[in-house]
């Protein structure tokens, strides 16, 4: 989507400038000098923005002086002062923060005083040349949006279009919006259809990209490609942040990956697939029929290995994991014969062309092949029929982080899409294990496989009054054994409770060494002390039956 140029501090945005790479800080913002260094270091990392909480006036008067000390050390790096509740800061943190990030689901909540808070926000901003975000969260929707239009994506882009129609009648349009949820379709489908819904409004504000509390090591990262490529695959975002339950200047690496990765194309025509649609397909042995996704491989069995795959490729017979299912698999096969074999190989061609398809069921091989082609031809040669689909691609990254963010994000951006039979991922340079173990969480991150605990966690920030990074290696040392369970780690109340709604379990901050524990998304216990919350969130999980010595 080709957006407008915004100036955000000496740094522009949109307008086919290069995507920009943000983080935030998650020191106290009232300790200036801790936030000052964390800065140094995310500019070091390469970072063209970055996001600091402001809670109150004692975070306002220090982010004057973050600002003044950063400005001492020759360091012009933007600042977004990120506002939850408080429009009144909102309005004061204009003229300090190069750019200010408001929550639609929290701003102003009365229809009077919203208007009034908007029309007083756009003329502050007005006054200092403030950039203003309007980043909506699935997490915290207001009820009001909830109550019209669900916990739905729609809700999401009605609370952001509310205020861009409000701002506009303010004549204020330096804006960036965003739609952010942990769910990655949530947040995909969200923006997409927020881009649909601003073009036929004849908005042309640039996207901000992020899947929020995307949580730790190859997950987090697994999790984010599979939503940001998505998007920047569809030619939609002009700025990205991969929340990471890590130092916030191990982010700006792996957002300069992604970009790098998957360059975005403007000018595409925007994706109309704004729900989840499975493909409907033909059942055939254990692939296809709305029958969870396979995973396939060309490597044996290992009984010590945590997750196998379903089958197996041996001497062109594909193998069930248990041996209960033989299929003969054609590599490559005439097209005159293709519809009498059941498992074909079919390379996506270099040049649009259409081919039979076989039998029962296609593996489409776009190893070397670009992306695009990849869609087209999926689009063009099986949207259309039921025969099952598994998508294979060979890679030749050389370390696992690449590897993953490449494929997490190809893969991630078909299954979106409904293309949900099976995958299978190879690379030689890598350990089988990886490689496996990465199929499996592309499908978890894309909700369509759960085989093992999911664990959904804030890359915090100021809010957060404990070390996160700490709790989360413990809560998943502890029930890493557990299989299915969807366990959240948040560092506070502001978007906590609402990003893990869906959760099975939660354990959020909630003051200093204190935490609130959950259960379906309902509060259980409150005020725990931190050192015991680990052992009650254990008992917790026992007392409902799901715990597995």
């Amino acid at each position: 989507m080709i957006t407008r140029k915004i100036l955000i501090g000496s740094v522009p945005l949109g307008a086919g400038q290069p995507v920009r790479l943000q983080t935030m800080t998650n020191t106290a913002t009232v300790d200036v000098n801790a936030t000052v260094h964390q800065i140094e270091r995310i500019v070091a990392s390469s970072a063209d923005y970055v996001r600091i909480t402001v809670q109150g006036q004692k975070e306002l008067t220090a982010l004057r002086l973050i600002k003044e000390e950063l400005r001492k050390k020759a360091s012009s790096i933007p600042l977004i002062a990120d506002i939850h509740f408080n429009p009144a800061l909102a309005l004061a943190c204009c003229g300090v923060a190069d750019k200010v990030r408001i929550n639609p689901g929290n701003f102003a909540e009365k229809n009077d005083d919203r208007e009034l808070q908007v029309k007083k926000l756009a003329e502050a901003c007005k006054q200092n040349n403030t950039v203003l975000r309007i980043g909506s969260n699935h997490g915290s929707l207001s009820r009001r949006i909830v109550d019209k239009y669900g916990d739905t994506a729609e809700g999401m882009a009605e609370s952001v279009l509310e205020y861009l129609h409000l701002f506009r009648k303010y004549k204020f349009e330096n804006i960036v919006v965003s739609m952010k949820a942990s769910d990655t379709r949530m947040m995909v489908y969200a923006t997409r259809l927020l881009a649909i819904k601003m073009a036929d409004a004849g908005f042309d504000y640039p996207f901000h990209l992020g899947v929020t509390e995307a949580g730790e090591g190859e997950d987090g990262r697994i999790r984010s490609a599979a939503g940001i490529a998505a998007l920047l695959l569809d030619g939609i975002g002009d700025t990205i942040r991969v929340s990471l339950t890590e130092p916030p200047e191990n982010e700006i690496p792996v957002a300069a990956k992604l970009v790098r990765f998957f360059p975005v194309n403007h000018s595409l025509p925007l994706n109309n697939v704004v729900a989840f649609n499975r493909r409907e397909t033909k059942r055939f042995g254990i692939i296809g029929g709305q029958q969870m996704p396979v995973v396939i491989s060309s490597q044996p069995v290992e009984p010590e290995r945590k997750q196998n795959p379903d089958l197996i490729l041996q001497n062109n017979i594909f193998l069930s994991s248990d041996e209960k299912n033989r299929y003969l698999f054609y590599d490559t096969a005439p097209a005159t014969d293709i519809q009498s074999i059941a498992l074909v190989k079919i390379t996506v061609p270099q040049q649009p062309q259409d081919i039979a398809s076989p039998g029962d069921v296609a593996v489409i091989d776009f190893s070397g092949i670009d992306f695009y082609s990849a869609r087209n031809f999926l689009e063009k040669n099986y949207r259309n029929n039921n025969i099952p689909v598994i998508l294979k691609k060979e890679y030749a990254e050389n370390d696992i982080e690449s590897f993953q963010l490449r494929s997490a994000g190809e893969f991630g951006a078909l299954l979106m899409d409904g293309w949900c039979d099976g995958i299978w991922l190879e690379n030689k340079n890598i350990p089988h294990d990886k490689v496996i173990e990465t199929a499996f969480g592309i499908l978890q991150a894309c909700r369509l496989r759960m085989s093992r605990t999911e664990y959904i966690s804030c890359p915090t920030c100021g809010r957060t009054l404990f070390d996160i990074q700490k709790v989360v290696s413990e809560v998943k040392i502890a029930t890493a054994h557990l299989t299915g369970l969807k366990i959240a780690v948040m560092g506070c109340i502001v978007n906590g409770p609402g990003e893990m709604a869906d959760a099975d379990y939660g354990y959020v901050g909630a003051g200093s060494r204190k935490v609130w524990l959950y259960k379906k998304g309902k509060v259980v216990l409150k005020d725990v002390d931190e050192q015991d919350a680990l052992n009650r969130l254990i008992d917790l999980i026992k007392e409902s039956g799901e715990w597995k010595e």
